[in-house]
């Protein structure tokens, strides 16, 4: 399905995919037939949809200067604009925990969002960050966000009307634009500066264990078990050994067509989303069995655009393409 806009994120729920389209707003697809998706309903076609989390039958957008907007789609075919908040910056992702949205705000920082009556969403909280918030995830009462050139920073948000600062770790690199969580480890992937391990066992004191950068890129990371996966660009897939996170080490390689963007693991299989580098871009799937010797499977090339996320689920693949 060739979308009409800048395609940044997905979402799946059932038999449908939620793509923030970027310029184009939200689109529904409709993939119970996988081999031929075909959109049923747009949503805040006006507005630029950066990332999009669908949860109990209500989907919820980080639409940059428009803030946050949510929509029912309890019909996916009859989304329902229900709700809107403009935040003070610029969304770029949010993340959502019971009744409560947190939106990555670009230069607003964190916003903390009140969604129990979703007609009239509230502001409860915010925080301010030291860069710009790209990228948010909550776990076990803590918020993470990526906040660009300001690295990584920890809220405490138990009590969902505040956000508190409970510790915040520099990554010293240029640009802290996604993260994963496993246990109390969170990986940052920060760009030129490769891949940056930081213990969060103690929320407030936040610290690097390791590092992984014996190349020059790690854009998206993903963790499973004592391996973490890098898309590192013209570097490829990028296996690191991290169960001694203060000395990781690259067990294995595997080369791949394009420039590796993004990276989703499942079972042992890791789908590799890359740009047009060498004259080619799509779909890699390399299998990770056994983690020392990735070994590409299948490629699948996606023309024209760009792969920008990837999200698998139920064995299918889902790849907003640019």
């Amino acid at each position: 399905y060739d979308s009409p806009g800048y395609a940044e994120s997905v979402a799946v729920a059932g038999s449908h995919v939620y793509l923030a389209d970027g310029p184009a707003g939200l689109r529904v697809v409709d993939v119970s037939d996988r081999t031929r998706p075909h959109k049923v309903a747009v949503a805040y076609g006006l507005n630029y949809a950066f990332d999009v989390v669908v949860v109990g039958g209500r989907a919820y957008l980080a639409a940059a200067g428009a803030g946050l907007l949510i929509a029912d789609v309890s019909e996916p075919a009859r989304p329902e604009e229900i709700g809107s908040l403009d935040t003070p910056g610029y969304a770029y992702g949010v993340a959502v925990s019971g009744n409560t949205a947190y939106v990555a705000d670009g230069w607003g920082g964190l916003r903390l969002v009140d969604t129990a009556v979703p007609s009239r969403p509230r502001e409860i909280g915010s925080a301010d960050t030291l860069g710009w918030a790209f990228d948010v995830a909550v776990k076990n009462g803590v918020a993470y966000v990526a906040d660009g050139w300001g690295g990584l920073w920890l809220f405490d948000v138990t009590k969902q009307a505040a956000a508190v600062e409970i510790g915040s770790h520099r990554t010293k690199g240029p640009f802290a634009s996604s993260l994963a969580i496993s246990g109390s480890r969170v990986w940052v992937a920060d760009r030129e500066a490769g891949l940056r391990i930081i213990d969060a066992s103690d929320p407030a004191r936040p610290a690097q264990v390791g590092q992984y950068r014996p190349f020059g890129y790690a854009a998206d990371v993903a963790a499973s078990g004592n391996y973490v996966y890098l898309a590192a660009g013209q570097y490829g897939l990028r296996v690191v050994d991290v169960s001694d996170p203060a000395r990781p080490r690259e067990v294995g390689s595997e080369t791949t067509l394009g420039w590796a963007e993004t990276i989703a693991v499942a079972g042992q299989y890791a789908y590799v989303g890359t740009m047009p580098y060498g004259g080619w871009n799509g779909l890699q799937i390399v299998n990770i069995a056994d983690p020392a010797h990735p070994r590409l499977v299948s490629s699948l090339a996606i023309e024209p655009g760009v792969a920008r996320d990837i999200v698998v689920k139920g064995g299918v693949a889902y790849i907003p393409d640019e």
